[in-house]
C-alpha cells in the first residue's frame, strides 16, 4: 500500500518550555479532537494512518517518540541529516510536512487560501516570541481556549495546504512524494523517461569526486557600502542551459587513457593536478579540506568536470598532469524541458498572484539537483531495546537508540548530472564575481555582494542577476555570519545554524564573547547520543573559535580584504 492510498491526518502540539507537553490536536479532514492529556492523542496516532506535522521532524516527531519510549514501544526512523523525516510504529506513520512543503506554515497555509494563526497571548519573556511563553500547564481556561484554536486554526491550514497540493499535483501531472527531491525526481522521470542510475563502487567514487556544492567566500570583511545581487534561480538555469554526460560511461584509470580522452574533448570527470597563479584574485577551482570548500592558488590535485577545468584554463589555470577520468561519449540538455515545463507553471502562478504556490512549484526545479546526487551511504535507525543484529550500534551506552549505514546506489544517484550542474552554476558565479573584481565584498551559492553597481547579466529573467538593493555597515565575521544595514536602515543579521541571532547578540560575538540562545529541543541524532531522552531542550551556544584570527573560511585577511591562500597553507591551518 502506498502513502496515497492510506488515510492521512494532521496533528501539532504545544508546550511549555519547549519540552513539557500542555494540548495538542489532530485533524483528519473531518473530525478536529483536542488533547490535555498526552496519553489520549497517542492513542489516536497508533490507530493507524499518517499523520503530518508541519516540522515535525524536529520536533513534533521527537515528543511522539518519547512518548513511545514511556510505553516501551518501538520504532523505526527514516532520517535526513539531523531531520527524522518518518517514524513507523505499526500501521501508523508520523511524517514531517516540511521535508515536501519547504517553506514556514504562515506562508505555505497561502497556497490553499488558508492563514496560519498568531497564538493570541501576551509575549511576557521579553523575546518578542509570539506569545508561546505564556503557554503554560497551569494557564487559565480562558488562556487554554485560545491556545486550543490556535491550534486548531493550525492544523485545517495544514491540512488544507496538502490537499490542495495533492489535487494540484494530480491535475498538473507531478509526482508528490514525501519530500521534495523525491517529488521532483519522480517528476522528472515520468515527464522525461530518465534511465535508473547504475553504478560500481569504482565508477560512482571516481564520479563524486568531482562533485561539489555552492562558493561561499568572503573578500572584504567590512565596508561602509555595496549592492546585494541573487541570480534568478541558479540551478533550474542551470538546468536549462547545461549539457550533461548521457550513455554508458567508460572509467579511464591511467594517465594516458585520461589524456586521449581529453583531447578529443569527452565529458565527463577528470582528475587532474593543476596550477593556479599566485597572483589570482578570485581562483575559479574548488577543492575539499578536513572542514571546507575552498578555492586555491598554487599547484594542488583534484577531480573537476571537463567544463569546469577547461574554464578554469581560460582563466589562466594550467592542467600540468591528468591521472585519470570517467568520461561519456556525448552530452545533451536534457533536463531543459523539466525545466521549461516547471518553470511554466511557475509562471503562470506568478500572473495569477499564487505567489507561495508559484514559490513552491520552484523548488521542484531547485531540489533535483541535489536529488541526484544522494549519496549512497544510508543510516537507518530505530529504537529497540534488543540489539537489531550484527551492524547496529548504540548511539549512546545506555540508551535504546540503534544506528547502521548501508550502502546502495539510488535510482536517481545521476551523481555526474550534478557534478555539471553545481559546476555550471559556480561558472556563472564566478563571472559575475571576476564582473566586480577588486569590489567584489562576499558571495554565496547564488549571490554576490559588490562595492560598486554591477551592469553584467542584470535582469528578472531566469539565470539572470537581479539587484535586491544597496546595504550599509557590512560586517563579516565568517563565511555565513554577517550583518549590514539595508537602504532603509534596517539591520539584517545572518548566521548559518543560529536562527534566533540579533544584531546584539552578533555584537557579543564580534567582541569575542558567547551568544546563548535556548530556542527548540535537541535534533534527533544529538538527543540519542546524549542519553537524555529524546525530547530534550536544546541550549545553543556559539562563539568564534578564535577572534583574533586573519582567516575567513578558506581565504585570509590582507590589509582590508582578503587573498586566497594556496593548498598548503590552508592543511597547515587545519
Amino acid at each position: 500500500m502506498t502513502d496515497a492510498d492510506r488515510p492521512w491526518g494532521v496533528f501539532d502540539i504545544e508546550c511549555q518550555d519547549w519540552d513539557t507537553f500542555v494540548i495538542g490536536a489532530t485533524f483528519d479532514g473531518t473530525t478536529l479532537n483536542l488533547y490535555r492529556d498526552a496519553d489520549k492523542m497517542i492513542d489516536k496516532m497508533l490507530e493507524g494512518g499518517i499523520w503530518y506535522g508541519h516540522n515535525a521532524g524536529r520536533y513534533d516527531s521527537l515528543w511522539f517518540m518519547a512518548e513511545l519510549d514511556k510505553r516501551k514501544i518501538e520504532s523505526r526512523q527514516t532520517i535526513a541529516g539531523s531531520r527524522i523525516l518518518r517514524v513507523e510504529v505499526g500501521s501508523c506513520t508520523v511524517a514531517d510536512s516540511l521535508a515536501f512543503i519547504p517553506m514556514g506554515l504562515a506562508k505555505a497555509a497561502k497556497i490553499a487560501g488558508e492563514s496560519k494563526a498568531e497564538t493570541g497571548l501576551p509575549c511576557v519573556c521579553g523575546k518578542k516570541c509570539g506569545g508561546y511563553c505564556s503557554i503554560r500547564k497551569d494557564m487559565s481556561e480562558p488562556s487554554y481556549k485560545i491556545v486550543a484554536e490556535y491550534l486548531a486554526q493550525d492544523c485545517r491550514a495544514l491540512q488544507a495546504v496538502i490537499s490542495f497540493l495533492q489535487e494540484y499535483s494530480a491535475d498538473n501531472g507531478i509526482e508528490l512524494r514525501g519530500t521534495i527531491g523525491s517529488s521532483a525526481w519522480n517528476t522528472a522521470k515520468a515527464w522525461l523517461d530518465l534511465p535508473t542510475a547504475g553504478w560500481t563502487r569504482a565508477e560512482y567514487n571516481m564520479a563524486r569526486d568531482g562533485y561539489f556544492g555552492g562558493r561561499v567566500e568572503v573578500f572584504r570583511p567590512q565596508t561602509d557600502h555595496g549592492w546585494r545581487y541573487d541570480i534568478h534561480s541558479s540551478y533550474p538555469a542551470a538546468l536549462k542551459r547545461t549539457a550533461i554526460p548521457i550513455g554508458e560511461c567508460t572509467v579511464r584509470d591511467d594517465p594516458k587513457a585520461a589524456r586521449a580522452a581529453w583531447r578529443k574533448h569527452l565529458p565527463g570527470i577528470y582528475h587532474a593536478k593543476v596550477h593556479v597563479p599566485l597572483d589570482t584574485l578570485i581562483p575559479p577551482l574548488p577543492v575539499r579540506t578536513e572542514d571546507r570548500l575552498a578555492f586555491p592558488v598554487g599547484s594542488f590535485f583534484g577531480a573537476w568536470t571537463e567544463i569546469e577545468l577547461r574554464y578554469a584554463m581560460e582563466q589562466g589555470a594550467k592542467v600540468t598532469e591528468l591521472c585519470g577520468a570517467i568520461t561519456w561519449d556525448t552530452t545533451d540538455k536534457i533536463m531543459a524541458p523539466f525545466c521549461d515545463k516547471v518553470w511554466k507553471l511557475r509562471d503562470r502562478e506568478a500572473k495569477a498572484g499564487n505567489k507561495e504556490l508559484a514559490t513552491w512549484i520552484k523548488w521542484l526545479a531547485n531540489s533535483i539537483t541535489g536529488k541526484f546526487a544522494m549519496k549512497p551511504e544510508v543510516t537507518a535507525c530505530r529504537t529497540s531495546a534488543e540489539d537489531p543484529g550484527d551492524g547496529w550500534s548504540l548511539a549512546h551506552p545506555h540508551g535504546n537508540v540503534w544506528f547502521t549505514t548501508m550502502r546502495r546506489y539510488h535510482a536517481c544517484g545521476h551523481v555526474q548530472w550534478s557534478a555539471y550542474l553545481t559546476s555550471e552554476a559556480r561558472i556563472e558565479l564566478h563571472r559575475q564575481l571576476l564582473a566586480a573584481g577588486e569590489n567584489a565584498i562576499y558571495c554565496d551559492t547564488d549571490s554576490v555582494y559588490s562595492r560598486r553597481e554591477l551592469t553584467r547579466r542584470i535582469g528578472d529573467d531566469l539565470g539572470e542577476w537581479g539587484c535586491e538593493g544597496k546595504m550599509q555597515e557590512w560586517i563579516a565575521l565568517a563565511p555565513k555570519l554577517y550583518r549590514y544595514l539595508d537602504q532603509d536602515g534596517k539591520p539584517h543579521v545572518r548566521g548559518k545554524g543560529l536562527s534566533g541571532l540579533t544584531s546584539e547578540g552578533f555584537d557579543k560575538i564580534a567582541a569575542g564573547g558567547t551568544w546563548d540562545d535556548e530556542r527548540g529541543v535537541l535534533s534527533f541524532k544529538q538527543a540519542a547520543r546524549a542519553g537524555k531522552g529524546l525530547f530534550v531542550r536544546r541550549t545553543l551556544s556559539r562563539k568564534l573559535s578564535d577572534p583574533t584570527t586573519k582567516w575567513y573560511g578558506g581565504r585570509k585577511l590582507i590589509g582590508d580584504s582578503t587573498v586566497p591562500a594556496t593548498l598548503i597553507d590552508l592543511m597547515e591551518r587545519g
